[in-house]
């Protein structure tokens, strides 16, 4: 497993060298107080400091958002809403440097707990005054990204020792995945259609890179105030019932409001092992600028329902910017 996963990491790194020498440079997105010491340092430096990737963490930590709702857990127990709260515990990068250009696998691992509140009144289902009891659940969730760094000068003295590794910057990123180590209800695929005509197919989100650079073929989507787009996901499953397909989005690095969607299921076919089912959902971008991260993630409805259940989730993010 570890040397096809070093072969791929390979194999992508010699890919994107071609990638570089066909764009040319990309808008600055280094860091100018950057005082690594190492190459590993430094790239994990840029990628923390990067908006356009970090803006995944606070979309997916929920904070004190609730969603809402509604489903009956037994005869006597029905859910109300329901919260996820990720925190960071550990972050790796796995590299691979070859004079002005590298590839990296970013590895995170969050600490999650799952908080449901629950009604023991089935006439209470969406009345946010009549939660009875709340229950957590706590897991782990392991998200993987690519990225894509160059050399370029940097400002500041450049003559100490640590002015080559200030000089690191992102030139592309692929799309981050994760969730638990078991998973009942994986996404297969992400559609996205856009005002203006144009959207994205992903399958496979640590091989589908976007960037900043106009002459990338795959740039991260523009988007305005309050634009409507509308999402498709394929999704399949273990169980037959409709599973909690959700879309965070509209934080940015430094905060801001969360929106939270359920996705409608819209189709649902047994192909004789799984349930392969589409979801979709109309969603709308917000009024405040800055570069920001739409996650979709899916759990069993069963996780929701059942106290004795483990959590297993699935998450994919975009990165998206809200134009001024």
């Amino acid at each position: 497993m570890i040397n096809a996963q070093k072969t791929r990491l390979m194999v992508l790194f010699m890919l994107f060298v071609t990638m570089f020498l066909l764009t040319g440079c990309s808008e600055d997105s280094g860091i100018v107080n950057n005082t690594a010491t190492s190459d590993k340092e430094a790239l994990l430096n840029v990628v923390e400091g990067d908006p356009d990737i970090q803006s995944f963490e606070p979309n997916y930590d929920e904070g004190a958002e609730m969603t809402l709702m509604m489903g009956k857990v037994d005869q006597t127990v029905y859910p109300i809403r329901f919260r996820r709260n990720m925190k960071l515990i550990s972050r790796d990068i796995e590299m691979t440097v070859a004079g002005d250009t590298a590839i990296g696998k970013v590895t995170k691992v969050f600490e999650g707990t799952l908080t449901l509140a629950l009604s023991y009144d089935e006439a209470a289902m969406g009345d946010t005054s009549a939660i009875d009891t709340t229950i957590t659940k706590t897991f782990t969730s392991t998200v993987t990204s690519m990225v894509i760094f160059e050399k370029r000068p940097s400002r500041g003295p450049q003559d100490d020792s640590t002015k080559q590794f200030r000089d690191w910057r992102v030139k592309a990123m692929s799309l981050p995945e994760g969730g638990t180590a078991t998973q009942l209800a994986e996404i297969k695929k992400v559609e996205v259609f856009f005002a203006n005509n144009d959207s994205l197919s992903i399958t496979d989100p640590n091989s589908y890179f976007i960037g900043r650079d106009k002459r990338m073929r795959k740039q991260i989507p523009n988007l305005n105030r309050g634009e409507a787009s509308q999402l498709r996901v394929t999704v399949v499953s273990a169980v037959a019932d409709t599973d909690m397909v959700v879309l965070n989005f509209g934080r940015h690095i430094k905060g801001g409001l969360l929106g939270k969607r359920r996705l409608t299921m819209v189709s649902s076919i047994f192909n004789g092992t799984a349930y392969e089912k589409v979801y979709t959902l109309d969603w709308t971008t917000n009024q405040f600028p800055g570069s920001k991260h739409a996650i979709i993630s899916v759990m069993p409805m069963n996780v929701l329902t059942d106290n004795a259940t483990a959590v297993t989730s699935n998450a994919w993010g975009i990165p998206y910017i809200v134009k001024p």
